[in-house]
């Protein structure tokens, strides 16, 4: 029996042994997750520091490149609404300077336009009083003025009835004279 005590005891002592040297702690790990808190904090601050530095350094620079090209910018637009006002200046210039003649001649024309009515008009009523070579004579005072399109047909109107008319007179003289040889109606 003594084998048997002996036996259960070493059993249960083996057991303990097993169960007591699992348990076992260390101590190292467990101050260094202490550290690495504690450190935790104090580094982030310099991280955060350091971030800030640099975005404020960041934005200084981008604000200095802003102004230069905003600088740039004012600077393009001055000398660009300069080269307008030039440029509208020169155009309204040489707008001015090209009409004037237009307008000079446009205004001597009117007069010149009015003559040409008149020398029509006379022209017309030589015609109706069958004066034909006066009034031909009259119409070709307008050869030197410039006539409107309306005026220039009416001319050549003119001047046709005038050379049938012409035509009809000069007909009747020939046949007048012929019949005065030939022995016909005196």
């Amino acid at each position: 029996m003594k084998s048997k005590y002996m036996f259960t005891t070493l059993v249960l002592s083996a057991g303990l042994v097993a169960v007591c040297g699992c348990k076992k702690e260390e101590p190292a790990p467990a101050a260094q997750p202490q550290k690495t808190s504690e450190a935790a904090p104090a580094a982030a601050g310099d991280l955060a520091n350091a971030a800030s530095a640099a975005v404020t350094q960041s934005t200084q620079q981008a604000a200095a490149q802003v102004n230069t090209a905003a600088t740039a910018v004012t600077q393009a637009t001055d000398q660009s609404a300069t080269q307008v006002k030039t440029a509208t200046t020169a155009g309204t210039d040489l707008l001015n300077s090209a009409t004037a003649p237009a307008a000079q001649a446009a205004a001597q024309a009117q007069p010149a336009q009015a003559q040409a009515q008149s020398v029509i008009d006379r022209a017309k009523s030589l015609v109706a009083s069958q004066k034909y070579t006066d009034a031909l004579n009259t119409l070709s005072q307008l050869t030197n003025i410039k006539l409107t399109p309306d005026q220039q047909s009416l001319v050549d109107s003119l001047k046709s009835q005038i050379q049938a008319a012409l035509a009809k007179a000069g007909a009747s003289d020939a046949a007048s004279a012929l019949g005065g040889v030939l022995g016909g109606k005196k």
